[in-house]
């Protein structure tokens, strides 16, 4: 299962949000991997879509983050996710029996 979070609102002096930090985890087989970046975003406070920072709310900042990331690239980060979990659980579970047993 794969989740997306924003971690921190990182914004100017005009309390403007100019980045985004956030973080992408996937879990299965009882394992997760986790990946975080931070976007960068342009603002235009003299923009008709400007939103105060007060009155933001998280699927509007997931929107943007998203985008920024781009389709492409989003994919690419959950294979990279996805792949390192199955190499974890192929690593973490061993075919052999123990000698001893």
């Amino acid at each position: 299962m794969y989740t997306f979070e924003i971690v921190q609102l990182n914004t100017n002096e005009d309390n403007s949000v100019i980045s985004v930090n956030w973080r992408y985890s996937y879990t299965e087989f009882g394992f997760t991997s986790t990946t975080s970046g931070t976007e960068t975003l342009e603002v235009n406070i003299d923009s008709p879509d400007y939103i105060q920072y007060e009155d933001l709310d998280e699927a509007t900042v997931t929107t943007w983050v998203k985008n920024a990331i781009g389709v492409e690239n989003e994919t690419s980060i959950k294979e990279d996710l996805r792949t390192r979990v199955l190499r974890h659980k192929k690593l973490a579970n061993p075919t052999a029996a123990m000698p001893w047993d």
